[in-house]
C-alpha cells in the first residue's frame, strides 16, 4: 500500500504569503511609478503652458493707436522722431505701420527714412524697419528690405542685401554699417558701378568690411 504525499500546510501558507507580498509590492511599485509618471507629465505640461503663455503675452497688443508719433532725446538733445499711421504696443516692443523717421545731428535733419513696417525696442529705443526701406540723405539713398537704427552707436545697420544710390552710381552689398548721412559705409561683398560725374568716393568712404 503506497502512502499518498501530504502537503505541508505551513509551507503552503508561507508560499501564499510570499505570493501576496510580491503582488502587493508590484502593485505599490506600479502605483508609485505611475504616480511619478503622471507627476512628471503634469509638470512638463505646466511648464509648456507657462512658456506658451509668456510667448502669447508678448504677441498680444496691449494698446492700439490709429496715429503715432515719438521723439527720442539724449541729454535733452533731439536724436530722432518717428511718425506712423498705426501703432500696436506690446510688452517689449511697439509695432508701427508705415513709419517715417527723421534722424538728427547737431539740430539738423541728416536722414529721412520710410518703410512699410517698423518696430521700436522699448528698452534700448533701437529701431527696426522692414519691407521697402528707403533712407535718403544728401549723400544718396539706401534701399533694403531690413534696416536697423542702433541708438548706442548712432549707426544704420542692414543684415541683408542693400543698395546705395548716388546719382547714377550703384553700390550693392550685404551687412552694411553706415553713418546716418550715408557718407561712410562699410559693406561685405561689395559690387559697385561708379561714375566720376556724381561720385566723390575715396577709400575711407566705401570700406569693405
Amino acid at each position: 500500500m503506497t502512502a499518498g504525499k501530504q502537503s505541508n500546510p505551513n509551507l503552503n501558507g508561507s508560499l501564499a504569503c510570499r505570493w501576496l507580498k510580491i503582488r502587493c509590492f508590484w502593485f505599490l511599485y506600479g502605483s508609485v511609478f505611475r504616480s511619478g509618471c503622471y507627476l512628471t507629465i503634469l509638470m512638463v505640461c505646466l511648464g509648456c503652458s507657462r512658456d506658451e503663455t509668456s510667448t502669447a503675452d508678448l504677441e498680444i497688443p496691449q494698446q492700439t493707436l490709429s496715429t503715432f508719433n515719438m521723439r527720442h532725446t539724449e541729454g535733452g538733445v533731439l536724436k530722432w522722431t518717428l511718425i506712423g499711421d498705426k501703432a500696436e504696443f506690446r510688452l517689449q516692443t511697439t509695432l508701427v505701420q508705415n513709419p517715417y523717421v527723421e534722424i538728427y545731428e547737431d539740430g539738423q535733419v541728416i536722414l529721412q527714412l520710410t518703410a512699410e513696417n517698423g518696430e521700436v525696442i522699448d528698452q534700448t529705443q533701437n529701431l527696426k524697419f522692414l519691407e521697402a526701406v528707403v533712407a535718403i540723405s544728401e549723400n544718396g539713398r539706401l534701399l533694403s528690405e531690413e534696416v536697423h537704427w542702433i541708438n548706442q552707436d548712432h549707426r544704420l545697420y542692414s543684415p541683408v542685401e542693400c543698395r546705395i544710390l548716388r546719382g547714377d552710381s550703384v553700390i550693392d552689398g550685404v551687412n552694411a554699417v553706415a553713418h546716418p548721412n550715408l557718407k561712410v559705409i562699410e559693406m561685405d561683398q561689395v559690387k559697385a558701378k561708379l561714375y566720376k560725374r556724381d561720385e566723390k568716393l575715396d577709400e575711407t568712404e566705401l570700406e569693405p568690411k
